[in-house]
């Protein structure tokens, strides 16, 4: 995979630092890069979301080959050598383009921005997301100025949050990913919060001693482990409270917390309202 690989730079059109284009790919394109004995490999020096709208398409990444149907996303990390190797039925798609400056200075140590940084820290290998809605990259698509901004982030929360479903393309760039303990520990917090989450747990995960990592992790976040797995609770209730039915009480117990009263009381403390309160916003 070494030979042929690319260097294609994103370049932002306009005014806007985020390329978004809605297209239908070209067949002959495929078609002819396939005739290389070896795949035309290419890589990005920014980020990359391709979403399929209509078709199927087929991209090799670290030899191996996914297919793109209807409905389904790839995330692609800066560095991330892919190429096309395949179209059929009549394929159209939107590929989104974007570089680091758009995201904020620091940003692993905003807790506003937990569910973007789980997926920029486990997405280095990229992604496979499937069956993902449309609607979600529709403010993107159509979205100007600062409002295009904000749903760039709207579509990478959604994915930090649903990153449990993705499927890992390049397991060899994971494995040579320099991941901080803090990232780890994050991608911990993120799949079990849900569950009664013992500190022990999170530090054999990231094979660390549990004083260790506290202090580690107290100083690449400026919070402590159980402080942010609070604020991952109440992100996910909040999800909850605005698209669900559920009661409070359900909401409580679905988002890992042991009583109503003790989410009520945290609720109250981190939002400044009570969930009845927000569930009326």
């Amino acid at each position: 995979m070494k030979q042929n690989i690319q260097q294609r730079p994103i370049s932002p059109l306009g005014e806007t630092s985020i390329r978004t284009v809605v297209r239908k790919f070209d067949p002959e394109t495929a078609r002819s890069e396939q005739m290389s004995e070896l795949p035309i490999y290419h890589q990005h020096d920014g980020y990359q979301l391709v979403y399929m709208v209509k078709g199927q398409a087929s991209f090799m990444v670290d030899d191996e080959v996914f297919r793109l149907s209807e409905g389904d996303l790839f995330y692609i990390a800066p560095k991330l050598p892919h190429a096309l190797v395949s179209l059929a039925g009549e394929p159209e798609g939107v590929v989104i383009q974007f570089k680091d400056g758009v995201l904020p200075n620091e940003i692993e140590k905003l807790p506003e921005f937990t569910f973007v940084n789980i997926i920029l820290n486990k997405g280095v290998g990229g992604l496979a997301f499937r069956n993902i809605s449309y609607d979600i990259l529709e403010g993107l698509i159509h979205a100007a100025g600062i409002g295009k901004v904000s749903a760039l982030f709207y579509t990478l929360d959604y994915l930090g949050r649903n990153i449990a479903s993705a499927e890992q393309l390049s397991k060899r760039i994971l494995q040579e990913d320099n991941s901080s303990v803090s990232a780890r520990a994050h991608q911990y917090l993120l799949e079990h919060y849900k569950e009664d989450v013992k500190l022990s747990q999170i530090a054999d995960f990231c094979h660390q001693q549990e004083a260790a990592l506290c202090r580690t992790y107290k100083r690449e976040t400026g919070m402590t482990i159980f402080q942010h797995l609070q604020f991952i609770r109440i992100e996910s209730a909040c999800t909850m409270l605005r698209n669900t039915t559920l009661s409070i009480a359900e909401v409580a117990y679905s988002c890992g917390f042991n009583t109503p009263s003790t989410f009520n009381r945290l609720f109250q403390e981190k939002m400044k309202m009570t969930p009845g309160e927000y569930r009326k916003l």
